[in-house]
């Protein structure tokens, strides 16, 4: 019998200091791969060295050649604060229904920006994102979102 040690989602981001959701985004991306059991992936220890050597062994000439936030990005962005600040924002758990039920181009831009900008900042964008995308609902009976019509 194979003894490889198998980390949950959750310990793999307490190890990184990361979110839950980061490590989920990584699974989902391929990036860091994972086993699917029952509602929750497993992460082999092996794969998650060989992935952190990945990132580690990324040279400073590709982190030169990103492109900076567009002036509309940041915009965007503080557009996003002032919604936080006036209590118009959309909570977490909602936008990862959003982007269960197909959102995936969100989840690569906030990966882009999610270590560069400050969580109030991220928030702001998220919200920009939000009211860009098509508003769901899950449906229970049916056990698949839906789109929320006006």
């Amino acid at each position: 019998m194979d003894t490889t040690m198998l980390l949950t989602a959750e310990e793999v981001a307490e190890q990184l200091r990361v979110n839950v959701n980061t490590v989920r985004r990584y699974i989902r991306s391929g990036r860091l791969p994972a086993i699917r059991l029952g509602k929750g992936y497993r992460v082999r220890a092996e794969d998650l060295e060989a992935f952190l050597r990945s990132l580690a062994t990324t040279s400073s000439r590709e982190v030169e050649d990103e492109e900076p936030l567009s002036p509309e990005d940041l915009a965007a962005i503080h557009r996003g604060m002032e919604d936080i600040q006036a209590g118009r924002y959309i909570p977490l758990d909602e936008l990862d229904a959003w982007r269960e039920a197909g959102a995936e181009d969100a989840a690569r831009r906030l990966e882009e920006v999610e270590a560069e900008i400050p969580p109030e900042e991220l928030k702001a964008y998220l919200t920009e994102i939000a009211k860009r995308a098509k508003p769901v609902r899950w449906n229970a009976r049916r056990s698949e979102f839906e789109e929320v019509r006006p």
